[in-house]
């Protein structure tokens, strides 16, 4: 729960949207549950991951039930998903362990609000002290600002959008269902 106060309190507050979780059961289509509250999140979270599923939420709240780009009216956060190694992983990152990734984030002279491992990786969240209002904003230029933190880092070059989904901190990253490892 303290994570996602720590990211979503103000927008929920203040009505701005939900915390949209998603799962994608295998070969079946993504699902989505949209929270009003950081314990109704905290609580599907746990219970999804109870059954061995991997769970992930939108970075950002999500407005009209879906989580398209357009369904974002509000940014909370940046974000950066720092991967290593090749365990679960369709393609090759920059660093190779866990040490390499991390030492590239502790010498980013900006450091994160909030920093975890992802079970494969970091990610990475820089959380606004005040929520920015997308339509007054060059989406572009938005995503422009997750891009270049992501260059910085070394990230993962797909992970820049401000509809992106993590892993929910606290659940377990069951890709390589013989070795669950904790997110």
């Amino acid at each position: 729960t303290e994570f996602f106060q720590t990211i979503f309190e103000p927008t929920l507050i203040a009505g701005y949207g939900e915390i949209e979780i998603r799962i994608f059961p295998k070969d079946k289509p993504a699902q989505q549950l949209f929270c009003k509250s950081e314990s109704e999140a905290a609580l599907a979270s746990g219970n999804l991951c109870n059954n061995c599923i991997d769970v992930y939420f939108g970075v950002n709240p999500r407005t009209g039930g879906a989580g398209k780009k357009e369904n974002v009216h509000y940014l909370v956060a940046f974000h950066v998903e720092v991967d290593y190694g090749t365990d679960g992983h369709n393609k090759k990152f920059i660093y190779q362990t866990y040490e390499e990734a991390l030492a590239a984030i502790d010498a980013f002279s900006m450091k994160p609000t909030i920093f975890l491992h992802s079970g494969g990786g970091f990610h990475c969240y820089w959380v606004l002290n005040t929520p920015l209002k997308v339509e007054e904003r060059d989406v572009e230029l938005l995503e422009g600002v997750n891009k270049a933190l992501l260059q910085h880092l070394g990230g993962d070059s797909g992970s820049h959008d401000i509809s992106r989904v993590l892993r929910v901190p606290g659940t377990f990253n069951f890709k390589l269902p013989e070795n669950p490892r904790e997110v």
